[in-house]
């Protein structure tokens, strides 16, 4: 066997041995929350801000998500605490 494919025979088990984990504890898709509109109008408040995401175990760093809810008041700037803001973005649909 060659010194080459030998090479690239340990290269192959050592990334499968490395990604292998990583693959098996992603966690299971969700749907992304819906909001609807009605009569025509979709008036949301989407604010964007910063929250610290694990990326890996030991490896962290900040990423920017948008906070989303159907906005109760014309001078409403901010959304109430259990709002929604996940990482993967939410679902607009018009009717």
């Amino acid at each position: 066997m060659s010194c080459l494919r030998l090479t690239s025979v340990g290269l192959g088990a050592l990334l499968w041995s490395t990604l292998a984990p990583a693959v098996g504890m992603a966690a299971p898709f969700a749907e992304p929350p819906l909001f609807t509109s009605a009569r025509g109008v979709l008036d949301l408040v989407m604010i964007a801000k910063e929250v610290p995401t694990v990326i890996v175990p030991g490896l962290t760093t900040n990423a920017w998500i948008y906070e989303v809810c159907q906005r109760t008041s014309a001078l409403q700037n901010a959304c109430p605490a259990a709002s929604v803001h996940p990482l993967g973005g939410v679902r607009l649909q018009l009717n």
